[in-house]
């Protein structure tokens, strides 16, 4: 079973351009890489031009896109112009606001930085 995300920068008011990720999209995994070594713009606008991927790492040259790895046409896998609430249909959603990532885990439309969902304890907006 895979857990999908889907990965952008904000564009505009409520706008994203997106990609989706279907392997290890979970914070643990894809929130942790993006965090480490997708955390300069540069990074972040190759990983999205590259469109839909298999799989995430650190580096976009290992990464597995659709369009390279298995050939799907461009068309189906170029990065998206998404909603918040469009990106949220995911397992996961991680959005760079232009200085760090910022995500969400399962349609929660209150995005926070990828240390506080790791340790959700931590963060003033947790509550039981």
């Amino acid at each position: 079973m895979s857990t999908r995300a889907l990965i952008g920068k904000q564009i505009g008011e409520n706008e994203y351009l997106s990609i989706y990720l279907h392997h290890d999209g979970y914070v643990e995994y894809a929130g942790l890489i993006l965090h480490d070594y997708y955390s300069m713009q540069e990074r972040v606008d190759r990983l999205l031009a590259l469109g839909d991927m298999s799989v995430i790492s650190q580096s976009p040259d290992d990464c597995s896109f659709y369009a390279n790895d298995r050939k799907n046409p461009w068309e189906e896998v170029k990065p998206k112009t998404r909603t918040l609430q469009e990106l949220c249909s995911e397992s996961w959603v991680y959005v760079w606001d232009g200085t760090q990532w910022l995500g969400s885990e399962s349609s929660m439309l209150n995005l926070v930085t990828i240390p506080e969902l790791l340790n959700p304890q931590s963060s003033y907006e947790y509550s039981e």
